[in-house]
């Protein structure tokens, strides 16, 4: 069975997670993705530690499912084979600094006038324009910049760094959304696009449902004091008796006055909104109420109830939980590292077709369709363009 992007071949000149979360998303649905590699060190997200197998953990995780070929796009011969390449793909993306593809000779005009037709996507931190636009970064400086990390943490404690990297990732699916609707659009234009996403953008697109009060003239949301970040008890992360946590989602006020109830507190039900200084007293009540029990006796309590309660697992414990087992989010033991697909489509699923490839796995079969000859791929070899 193949998936829904079969057929469609993307050049990916990404390195590190945005680019490479965004490829591993369309790989996994079918996309014949052709990483295009610096030769004799590859992306950077080959060596990072542990090594399994080979390779890091990461890589294993991060791109399966795509093919690897090597190119030296600062030789002229690698832009030429670069150029060859466009020509019969649908989609290139690649996460350069602002202009570096165009100084290299491999920049949208030059590539579109190849392929009219093709997608054309750059993911960077700041975007193509604006005075940040050649300003080097991470995530934690696109979260920082647009305001997510101020929003992140308790009341009056400092910013918290995210378990996860919210403008990395936000940026990737921002990506494939838009190469997706680019795609759709040239079924009836004929026409190719260029895609300029910032992760910095992405990241402050997250914020809508946060910002839209201050926006629409209401007060400045503080980090610990809002309805999603910690600032009521019906929405909120308690500790329990054991050092573990657990966590309260009760936002509706049907599952408040359930979850009041269920912890013999049924008369707080209509405080559920309570300003200051009540608000903080409520915090103290709950919190003392959690600390009485453990963890999973909690869960054992309130876990089929209509009250939005769910432990705070860690990555083992959350591999071992029955509801992320039979979604398959966790490879087998046999596969390398890695999750499963999250996007579920019934008639054409994803799938694992093949593992993360070595670096320039697929030069003679890449390079082989493209008419090159086996002596003329070791004279590019032996030249450090391949």
């Amino acid at each position: 069975m193949s998936g829904p992007l079969e057929g469609m071949s993307v050049i990916d000149l990404t390195r590190l997670q945005p680019g490479n979360y965004a490829t591993l998303l369309m790989a996994d649905l079918g996309a014949d993705v052709i990483k295009v590699e610096e030769p004799g060190r590859g992306d950077y997200v080959r060596w990072m530690p542990p090594i399994v197998e080979g390779a890091s953990a990461m890589h294993h995780a991060m791109n399966r499912n795509k093919r690897s070929v090597t190119l030296n796009l600062k030789e002229p011969r690698g832009v030429e084979l670069l150029c060859r390449l466009v020509e019969g793909a649908d989609v290139m993306i690649e996460s350069f600094r602002p202009g570096v593809l165009e100084r290299l000779g491999a920049g949208y005009e030059k590539l579109s006038s190849i392929n009219p037709g093709l997608v054309f996507a750059s993911i960077t931190g700041f975007g193509q324009t604006g005075p940040y636009r050649d300003r080097v970064g991470h995530d934690i400086n696109y979260a920082a910049l647009t305001g997510v990390l101020d929003q992140t943490g308790q009341a009056g404690g400092p910013p918290v760094l995210p378990g996860v990297q919210i403008a990395d990732l936000a940026g990737a699916m921002m990506a494939v959304i838009s190469v997706l609707a680019a795609v759709t659009s040239r079924q009836s234009s004929g026409r190719g696009e260029y895609i300029d996403v910032s992760m910095a953008d992405a990241a402050l697109s997250w914020t809508a449902l946060h910002i839209s009060p201050w926006l629409a003239g209401d007060g400045l949301p503080k980090r610990g004091q809002a309805y999603l970040n910690g600032g009521f008890p019906f929405y909120r992360i308690y500790g329990c008796s054991d050092g573990k946590f657990i966590s309260v989602g009760a936002l509706e006020p049907k599952f408040w006055e359930t979850l009041c109830a269920a912890l013999g507190k049924p008369e707080l039900a209509e405080e559920q909104m309570a300003p200051e200084p009540r608000r903080s007293e409520l915090h103290g009540v709950f919190e003392e109420i959690f600390r009485s029990k453990t963890r999973d006796e909690w869960v054992g309590i309130l876990g089929d109830l209509e009250v939005c309660v769910t432990p705070v697992n860690d990555f083992e414990e959350a591999q071992a939980d029955p509801q992320l087992a039979e979604r398959e989010m966790f490879l087998p033991a046999s596969e390398p590292p890695g999750l499963g697909i999250p996007v579920k489509l019934k008639n054409r699923p994803g799938e694992v077709r093949r593992p993360a490839p070595a670096l320039g796995e697929h030069n003679a079969e890449v390079y082989g369709a493209l008419g090159l000859s086996r002596s003329e791929m070791d004279e590019l070899e032996a030249s450090k363009v391949i």
